[in-house]
């Protein structure tokens, strides 16, 4: 039976290929795959070069813990911004009402309620209600 002609796998795709492995972004059964040899071969290649997985993870890690924090800061500056907002909107709406509370009192003392409407229709508008017909 004839052999099959075996595969010629170069320097440099041992070495990307160990690379990743100690890095931990792949895994000797995939790396066995983009070869094209049994996992039995990567491993045993690994070995006699002394490759250890996972060794170098440290790498992939660091920037990748760098963009994460990044992102988590730039989410509390928007959160921040967004409340700081919200903050300030509760206390427009508040001295609305309050204005709208000093009408209907003084309205009230001189006995017609009448006198507020105005300041009761600006303040309903200011807060998006709709009048009622």
């Amino acid at each position: 039976m004839p052999n099959p002609k075996r595969k010629t796998i170069t320097e440099e795709q041992w070495k990307r290929a160990a690379d990743d492995y100690e890095r931990g972004t792949k895994h000797g059964v995939q790396i066995a795959a983009e070869l094209a040899v049994s996992p039995a071969t990567v491993s045993r290649e690994f070995k006699r070069r002394g490759r250890v997985k996972g060794r170098r993870v440290a790498e992939v890690m660091a920037p990748l813990e760098a963009e994460l924090d990044r992102r988590a800061r730039r989410r509390a500056i928007v959160r921040r911004a967004q409340e700081e907002a919200a903050a300030q909107r509760a206390a427009a709406n508040d001295r609305l009402i309050d204005e709208m509370m000093r009408a209907l009192v003084a309205a009230a003392k001189a006995g017609d309620l009448t006198k507020a409407a105005p300041k009761v229709a600006e303040v309903g508008k200011a807060l998006g209600v709709r009048q009622s017909r």
